[in-house]
């Protein structure tokens, strides 16, 4: 497997008390699309899917990469996910994009209207890699890529927690970091 990753997305799960409610944000997202709240990114529209059972919610549609509320497998939470990336090493890709997610779960979370009812988990982030010719889901990738996740993480300040494989053998290739005993704030990441 190449130690180049690209299309890398990373999840940041809601907390079980948090409202996730899809139509809050929808006024959120237009908002950051006119504000242009993430400054290095053309954000161009909210797509609603919120007809889909267990599926990609609401999505902040962006030209590198789109921002979801995403619910699939049953579980909410914050999906980045970047779609346009040259091919870069798989740590720097990795970092940025925990980074990344890590930025607008923390806007949301510190969002005037969503903040008194939304939180985010830290000791606990899904990473996936949509790109198949790249990153098959196989042992093999498995193999390559959850030490360079382990090494990202514990750079970032993550001690602990179990790495699984987050899907089956059909869906792309994903992993899974839970209970990790020391995780940073979503603050620190960004």
């Amino acid at each position: 497997m190449s130690t180049l990753l690209r299309q890398i997305g990373i999840k940041f799960f809601l907390t079980e008390e948090s409202d996730s409610s899809l139509d809050r944000f929808i006024p959120v997202f237009h908002e950051w699309i006119r504000e242009k709240r993430i400054s290095d990114t053309l954000l161009i529209d909210v797509a609603d899917y919120r007809h889909v059972p267990n599926g990609p919610g609401i999505i902040l549609v962006a030209n590198e990469a789109h921002y979801a509320i995403d619910s699939t497998g049953g579980a909410s939470g914050l999906l980045y996910s970047r779609l346009r990336d040259q091919a870069r090493p798989a740590k720097e890709a990795l970092a940025d994009a925990i980074k990344r997610a890590a930025f607008a779960a923390n806007a949301l979370q510190n969002e005037p209207r969503l903040a008194e009812s939304l939180s985010f988990r830290t000791d606990t982030l899904e990473m996936h890699v949509s790109d198949r010719l790249i990153a098959p889901n196989s042992p093999e990738t498995r193999a390559s890529v959850e030490p360079i996740f382990r090494s990202v993480l514990e750079e970032l300040g993550y001690q602990g927690g179990d790495i699984v494989l987050a899907q089956d053998s059909r869906s792309r290739f994903a992993l899974r970091l839970s209970g990790a005993r020391e995780s940073p704030s979503l603050a620190s990441l960004c």
